[in-house]
């Protein structure tokens, strides 16, 4: 199953305070992407904080027979925001919290209706967008149960499935340009854990990240709840990379769904024994980032491995399923790793002139080691630069703009470059298993590209996981930006100079719509999860592998003097980019400064006589670059072979792959 991207954060006009607080507090937590698909829209809507003091109640303690999101009850903030009648609030109850509730009945909720509320129908569902499977209305609401806890009745059998428990509100006839509010707690307990649908027609819109979960909890009656010491593994990397024989990290998170609060855990890797020490005590429903080391086998290779969660506190786990999976990746001959972002835009939405801020920043710190490929438009959108063949992306219903690390981790640009530096850096300090090098050829009357993609693996498989894609991307390209980050629209978002990082500054005085220039813009992706089959076959260390593909030329190329190609390598397996590399349209992704000097190692020789270049080696990849990365000539040699210079002169550079190494010389014809 390939990775997808369910977070949605709704980085709305007026929500500036909401925009500032996040950035400000660094309280967005780095989470991987999960398998499955959201059915979040996640249009952006507008949502404006009206208050930041506790709403000022006593609240009523957990129990375990209590289904609750909300890990503290009386820290409960307001905000509000103009609304019309049918809008709805939900929240969402995991497989995690319900399964442990199976079998118990729903005896009541407790939430605080807004006060604009006539009645309401609280509901529950399977999906967000599903029929109720059970339901109530509360009518006649007043002064007295509104902006206050109420305990409503309910009767419904929990079977264990995850659930979404909302309310749909009609609105008082009564009120004069009527203003909802939404409570809520500032800790973030699920992913979907607080949503709005404004009832605008856009769908609803996540907040989780943004604000936290929605104050709404349940109440069952039942032999199941919660035990006394209770913690499992929220995520865990599908995969972790280290060179042969020394320390891997395996990074995951935690949540305690304990009734006891959490200090220490331990459990094993098929037998072997880890333990960690938390770095907070942990309570119900809050969740912490931990870390286990583990030395990489000391044959190269891929190994599928079991993580179980066995003790929380030294006292034993009481719940079953503490298990989670991972492929421990060993590499013999660890290759530098290259980070790519992927960042969907759209030039009409004002928050995403970020995109070419982040672009332009990690360009400028990271060079050679980092790749940026900016993907506009979706469906219906007016952008000039809207291609389709991101769609499998576009569908998984991202909140614009979003940045994408390799396919693992996402963060969104308007919070600032800090959170892009971050990412990007976990990327390029983990080795990677591969090397991959790109290769392009224009067609004369330039209605076709010749594509080839040449990887280098540092370990050993019986088959190969591995795929290729292909990314076409253009630069210097221009067109109008919405920008709300613009001094023009601070009566509206309410920011303020000082509330912005200061990559964002410039942003500030340009216009609310500016002539932009945009940069690896995608035209094309051949295919958006790697093409199949590209790489097949047993993999040894240090063999390298080829793939071909020819394609027509998109008809949206402005400039071919301004197209850069680009070959990402796939983990088929966990679905992230292991490494990647890019190119000019017509060269080569090689360069001087990957030359290696002679190794004793190597298993390649190369002698040049008048008129031809000598190459003995076995089983190996030979290609000859000009000074300017084009490729002049290539040959398979199955063990020596010569390799015609007739009419190159000067300098050239010649690079040889084999099954054990790869060899790069500069040569002087």
């Amino acid at each position: 199953m390939k990775k997808i991207l369910p977070l949605c954060l709704a980085c709305v006009l007026s929500s500036a305070s909401v925009y500032a607080q996040n950035a400000l507090n660094n309280n967005f937590s780095k989470r991987p992407i999960a398998n499955g698909k959201t059915e979040l829209v996640g249009e952006k809507s507008e949502l404006k904080r009206v208050r930041i003091t506790p709403f000022e109640t006593e609240a009523p303690q957990m129990t375990n027979n209590e289904l609750s999101l909300i890990p503290t009850l009386a820290d409960v903030w307001a905000s509000s925001f103009s609304c019309v009648s049918g809008f709805s609030y939900a929240t969402h109850f995991n497989e995690n919290l319900t399964a442990r509730f199976k079998g118990n009945n729903v005896t009541s909720l407790f939430t605080v209706f807004p006060e604009c509320a006539s009645s309401v129908e609280i509901w529950f569902r399977k999906e967000i967008n599903g029929v109720n499977v059970w339901s109530t209305t509360v009518s006649n609401l007043d002064s007295s149960n509104t902006n206050t806890i109420v305990e409503i009745g309910c009767n419904y059998t929990l079977d264990g499935d995850p659930l979404y428990v909302g309310y749909t509100v009609t609105v008082n006839p009564l009120a004069f340009s009527p203003k909802a509010q939404v409570f809520y707690s500032k800790e973030v307990s699920d992913t979907y854990s607080l949503l709005i649908d404004f009832n605008t027609g856009s769908g609803w819109s996540n907040y989780s990240s943004g604000m936290g979960s929605l104050f709404i909890g349940l109440k069952t009656d039942g032999a199941n709840g919660l035990k006394n010491y209770d913690i499992c593994f929220s995520y865990l990397d599908a995969s972790t990379r280290a060179k042969s024989g020394e320390i891997g990290v395996i990074k995951g998170e935690v949540t305690n769904y304990g009734a006891y609060k959490a200090t220490s855990l331990n459990g094993n890797i098929d037998g072997e024994e880890w333990s960690v020490a938390l770095p907070d005590t942990l309570g119900f429903m809050e969740t912490a980032e931990i870390t286990i080391e583990k030395v990489a086998q000391s044959t190269p290779g891929r190994y599928t491995q079991k993580y179980e969660l066995t003790n929380v506190n030294g006292q034993p786990d009481t719940y079953a399923d503490n298990t989670q999976s991972n492929t421990f990746i060993s590499i013999g001959n660890p290759y530098d790793r290259v980070a790519v972002m992927e960042t969907l835009t759209d030039i009409d939405e004002g928050w995403c002139p970020a995109a070419i801020v982040a672009h332009e920043e990690a360009q400028k710190e990271f060079q050679d080691k980092y790749i940026g490929i900016d993907v506009h438009g979706y469906t219906g959108s007016r952008d000039p630069f809207m291609t389709t063949s991101y769609k499998q992306l576009y569908d998984l219903g991202f909140v614009l703009p979003v940045s994408i690390f390799n396919r693992n981790y996402m963060t969104y640009p308007d919070y600032g470059y800090d959170y892009v530096k971050q990412y990007i850096n976990d990327v390029i300090s983990t080795p990677s298993e591969a090397q991959i090098d790109i290769t392009s050829t224009l067609s004369d009357d330039k209605k076709t590209i010749e594509l080839e993609a040449i990887a280098t693996f540092g370990l050993d498989c019986e088959a190969t996981p591995y795929s290729i894609a292909y990314v076409l991307t253009e630069d210097a390209l221009t067109a109008t930006q919405a920008n709300y980050f613009s001094n023009q629209y601070a009566s509206q978002t309410g920011l303020k100079l000082s509330d912005l990082p200061l990559e964002f500054i410039p942003l500030w005085n340009q216009a609310g719509t500016y002539n932009a220039t945009f940069n690896n813009v995608a035209r094309d992706i051949y295919n958006c999860w790697g093409i199949e089959n590209s790489l097949t076959g047993k993999i040894s260390n240090g063999e390298a592998k080829n793939h071909k593909l020819s394609i027509s030329t998109p008809s949206t190329i402005a400039n071919f003097d301004k197209v850069n190609v680009i070959a990402l390598l796939f983990d088929n397996e966990s679905g992230e980019i292991v490494t990647a590399a890019k190119a000019k349209l017509g060269e080569t992704s090689v360069g001087i400064e990957d030359i290696n000097s002679d190794d004793a190692q190597n298993d390649a020789q190369i002698m040049v006589t008048d008129g031809c270049i000598n190459v003995n080696a076995s089983n190996a990849i030979v290609t000859i670059y000009n000074i300017n990365g084009q490729v002049v000539a290539s040959a398979n040699i199955a063990n020596n072979g010569t390799i015609s210079t007739e009419g190159l002169n000067g300098v050239h550079i010649i690079k040889v792959c084999t099954n054990n190494n790869t060899l790069v010389k500069k040569i002087i014809l």
